[in-house]
């Protein structure tokens, strides 16, 4: 049976693994990190990345944009508005006249004349909207 062997001096031997360890800090190259994450995720400019095996991604920022480059080639990651892009509603120009100093009957056909335009262009916005997944239906 074989006794535990003690080295001769411990307190030698912690300082010699002391120096190891700055020896090996020192020599180790110092380079800012890639990415940092305390408040959120800063990704550094970088050069394109060689491509990556078939199946796997690298996911890179260049140009203040982010990139991800694969075995199909590389691509911007354009960002994505919060909401899916909507058709355009056309609306008809409504031009009010300025008011006048008593209402008649051809004043009257105006008002109700620009309040049908407007009804028909707020219910063509509601209709895009519903379409597209930005209204629910009520």
């Amino acid at each position: 049976m074989d006794r535990d062997q003690r080295p001769a001096n411990v307190f030698q031997d912690i300082r010699d693994l002391q120096r190891d360890v700055k020896d090996a800090q020192g020599a180790a190259p110092r380079r800012p990190a890639l990415i940092e994450a305390s408040a959120g995720w800063v990704m550094r400019h970088r050069s394109t990345p060689p491509t990556p095996p078939a199946g796997d991604i690298h996911i890179y920022a260049q140009n203040g944009r982010l990139w991800v480059n694969s075995s199909l080639g590389q691509q911007m990651l354009q960002p994505q508005l919060p909401f899916p892009k909507a058709d355009l509603v056309e609306v008809g120009v409504v031009s009010i006249p300025n008011a006048p100093a008593t209402y008649d009957q051809a004043h009257s056909a105006t008002l109700r004349s620009m309040i049908f335009v407007l009804n028909n262009a707020l219910t063509a916005l509601i209709a895009t909207m519903r379409a597209n997944g930005l209204m629910n239906n009520f």
